[in-house]
């Protein structure tokens, strides 16, 4: 069995210019953007989408729901959603790491909110990865890459 390499991240935030800017990063750094300017996009992207949604990178203040809400609506779909929570909310880390999600403060570093990333959708990887030993009785070799690092051109 082989582990995907590219990994599918659903982006939400109501902020034009931040969508691009983070939307191209991502593709740049080889992940697949699905980009929602809303929540209601980020449902309907949700629910149409037959492949695999990996993470969900969202800002705290989008409207008419917050981008927890959000995570949470899209969690009861997708359980294994993992999510990282964007915002210069005071509050939001310890909003974050109640629900179990990963956290990057705005404004943020690219490698930050890489890393963030990377973090997150690495403990997918390992649960998997240990899945599948766990399975094969401990004599699986599994190999898992992430996205490569965008370098200082950034």
């Amino acid at each position: 069995m082989s582990l995907p390499i590219t990994k599918t991240i659903l982006l939400v935030d109501d902020e034009p210019l931040l969508l691009r800017f983070v939307r191209t990063i991502l593709m740049r750094a080889g992940y697949s953007v699905l980009a929602a300017a809303s929540p209601k996009e980020a449902v309907r992207i949700n629910q149409d989408s037959q492949a695999p949604i990996d993470l969900l990178l969202t800002g705290l203040s989008l409207r008419p729901i917050s981008g927890s809400e959000l995570a949470s609506m899209l969690r009861w779909r997708r359980p294994g959603l993992r999510v990282v929570l964007m915002s210069s909310d005071p509050g939001a880390p310890r909003l974050a790491q109640a629900n179990g999600w990963s956290f990057t403060a705005k404004p943020f570093a690219i490698s930050d909110l890489l890393k963030t990333i990377g973090d997150a959708l690495a403990l997918d990887v390992a649960m998997r990865v240990g899945d599948v030993i766990a399975d094969a009785g401990g004599a699986a070799a599994v190999r898992a890459r992430r996205p490569g690092n965008l370098g200082s051109n950034y």
